[in-house]
């Protein structure tokens, strides 16, 4: 048996080119949208087609969006005044009724209700105080 060195085969020096596209969005280039509508007749039209449906809908979902930031920022204002218009008339009221409760000679109770005013107003201030802060 005679064994003799194998020999490797030699490798030619070879060249690769890649050539790479890419295009992003809804509506291929036109050479590819060209080549789609070789391969199926219309598919450039149905294409297009998606295209504008996606991006109506889209807009459709925007306008939406904006829509209820709208109506929610309408609501918040709309709280804000009910709210300071019954503090107003819950001060009016309260004021009224320790006048008439100092007119009958209730000092006490007089007092009672300008205290609660008073403690409800700066709990009001301090938590508002704290909110602007944070």
């Amino acid at each position: 048996m005679s064994t003799k060195p194998q020999r490797q085969p030699q490798v030619e020096n070879c060249e690769q080119i890649v050539i790479a596209q890419q295009f992003s969005g809804p509506i291929p280039p036109p050479n590819v949208l060209a080549q789609y509508d070789d391969i199926v007749p219309g598919a450039a039209e149905r294409i297009l087609k998606m295209a504008e449906n996606q991006a109506a809908a889209r807009i459709r979902v925007e306008e939406k969006v904006v829509d209820n930031e709208i109506r929610a920022t309408k609501n918040i204002v709309r709280s804000s005044y009910l709210g300071i218009f019954f503090a107003f008339a819950s001060i009016i009221i309260l004021a009224a009724l320790a006048y008439f409760a100092m007119i009958n000679d209730y000092p006490a109770v007089a007092t009672g209700i300008i205290v609660a005013m008073a403690s409800v107003a700066g709990v009001f201030i301090l938590f508002r105080n704290r909110k602007t802060k944070s």
